[in-house]
């Protein structure tokens, strides 16, 4: 594994978004996922600590953070959304020619938010 995505003790980001997607991306090579839990802030509303939640099950690559809809499935899902071909069978369709809907990696709300 690359040496800068391994995470160390005392490691300092520059934002909440920089944590969040560094490990989005240390626990894909590591086919875990990541979700934000709790944050703790001061009284002056300054985030002083944030707690990030992993899952590492044979459905991790459905989870939130890990879903994406590739360029080529979603230029395929505009040209089925002009012909008016419903979102549905547009999804349906992808599953079918991964094998199942769950090798396509999303879901069909990803799919709608992606049009």
């Amino acid at each position: 594994m690359e040496e800068a995505l391994c995470p160390k003790i005392s490691m300092e980001f520059q934002s909440e978004d920089e944590v969040y997607n560094f490990y989005n991306r240390y626990g894909l090579v590591l086919e875990f996922s990541v979700r934000r839990d709790y944050l703790n802030k001061d009284k002056d509303g300054v985030v002083t600590s944030r707690r990030y939640a992993y899952c590492k099950e044979e459905c991790a690559h459905m989870m939130r953070s890990q879903r994406k809809v590739s360029i080529s499935h979603g230029a395929q899902a505009e040209i089925a959304n002009d012909a008016g071909i419903s979102l549905k069978q547009t999804h349906e369709l992808m599953g079918k020619e991964t094998g199942r809907l769950d090798n396509i990696g999303y879901t069909r709300d990803d799919l709608k938010r992606y049009l």
